[in-house]
């Protein structure tokens, strides 16, 4: 098959964007919520063929690749959920007692492209197509766009199926000669704490590319990658109010800034806890899964021109951006802060420290008990953004409203 040869003077009109964040063995939330808007049986194909781009990084991508590969919704969550094949994609390298002995990565990068095409060949061989072949085969399924970051270069870099995107520049592409399997392995890999080194994607005769995790660029929540994708690629750019983004996130952690009256230790609060090396180094990895991620959906929203709050005015719900994404956060309590009661403190404390790459037992049923607690709206939804007591200023609150945004959006009932 040769690649597709759309034709630039009539660009792909992106309407509706998939937007997936990056987070590890926490991307179960995604597919589950898919599964909360889509039924329980759906198959990667019924949920993309709803959109017209999907833009993913890192665990995200895995679940976008696995969707593109038409895996049924309930098998990609096996991916993160089942035991076996959560250690067959994330092989540790050390015992965990010498690896933080002597700060050692975790795991082995070649063992987690082995684990993921392992994964998806019991269902097809898809995932050994490049973007572009794979769209000219599903082309009434949306152009895809994965993340990552040229380790080489120093810069984000898009894989994408749509090779001649008005987006694309030379300088950020990767090469279109990449698989679907190679675009999510690259987005996926992130660096020093976590895998043993960066990805490595051949390039014809050339000794190929080497990539990091798309955080890196900034990307790991990629909304505002998609935006510009579709901005870019948009026939009459007045038509700018008819692009819509589905943003899906795999949690995050919201605290209030610590009152001097309180103490470091006290896990209710930001701040306070002594600098050093090792903790910089660790607050420093682990930012690229914050802002300007917790950023992103905000400055899409007003790229797409957006609404804003008056001072003291009623929160916007109308935002061409719909944001699920649970927040681990404490509620305003009178002059104070305390936990709801929907979790323990204890639990509430172990999710504030729970990293991205969950992978015990335990660790992925809390990560399961927080995605089933916000679906009943138990735990709140983050916001497109959020005021000074951690509620909507712009978005939704709530899962259950967020996911009547979503089916409004989606034209789903």
């Amino acid at each position: 098959m040769t690649e597709p040869e759309p034709d630039p003077s009539k660009p792909n009109p992106y309407q509706k964007i998939l937007s997936l964040d990056g987070g590890g063995t926490w991307a179960l939330i995604q597919v589950h919520a898919l599964m909360n808007l889509f039924g329980k049986d759906a198959t990667g194909h019924d949920v993309l063929k709803h959109f017209d781009l999907v833009v993913a990084n890192s665990g995200g991508a895995v679940v976008a690749g696995a969707m593109a590969c038409n895996l049924p919704l309930k098998e990609i969550a096996n991916l993160f959920e089942n035991e076996t094949a959560r250690r067959t994609i994330f092989q540790e390298e050390w015992p965990t007692t010498v690896r933080r002995g002597l700060a050692l990565p975790r795991y082995s990068m070649p063992a987690k492209c082995d684990g993921l095409r392992a994964a998806i060949r019991e269902f097809t061989t898809d995932a050994e197509m490049t973007l572009p072949k794979w769209h000219a085969k599903y082309h009434n399924l949306p152009h895809l766009m994965i993340i990552g970051f040229d380790y080489d270069m120093e810069r984000a870099a898009f894989f994408r199926s749509d090779v001649k995107s008005r987006a694309a520049s030379s300088s950020s592409a990767a090469p279109s000669s990449a698989t679907i399997l190679d675009a999510v392995h690259a987005s996926s890999n992130a660096p020093v704490m976590f895998f043993d080194g960066p990805t490595h994607v051949p390039e014809g005769s050339t000794v190929g590319r080497r990539y990091w995790d798309g955080a890196i660029g900034g990307y790991n929540n990629p909304a505002m990658a998609g935006v510009v994708e579709a901005l870019a690629n948009l026939p009459d750019p007045a038509d700018r109010d008819k692009i819509k983004v589905l943003s899906l996130g795999t949690g995050t952690v919201r605290r209030p800034r610590r009152p001097a009256d309180k103490s470091a230790s006290d896990g209710l609060y930001m701040g306070g806890k002594t600098p050093g090396i090792i903790r910089d180094l660790k607050k420093l990895a682990m930012s690229i899964l914050d802002d300007p991620p917790d950023a992103a959906s905000f400055v899409a929203h007003v790229a797409l021109g957006g609404s804003l709050p008056s001072p003291r005015g009623k929160s916007v719900t109308d935002s061409p951006i719909v944001r699920m994404n649970p927040v681990i956060r404490p509620i305003k309590n009178g002059d104070g802060w305390a936990w709801s009661q929907t979790f323990s403190e204890e639990t509430w404390l172990k999710l504030v420290d729970l990293e991205m790459d969950a992978l015990s037992v335990d660790d992925v049923k809390l990560v399961q008990a927080l995605c089933t607690a916000w679906i009943a709206d138990a735990v709140p939804n983050q916001p497109i953004r959020a005021d000074d007591r951690l509620e909507a200023e712009i978005g939704h609150d709530l899962y259950g409203e967020a996911r009547e945004a979503a089916r409004k959006m989606l034209g789903l009932g």
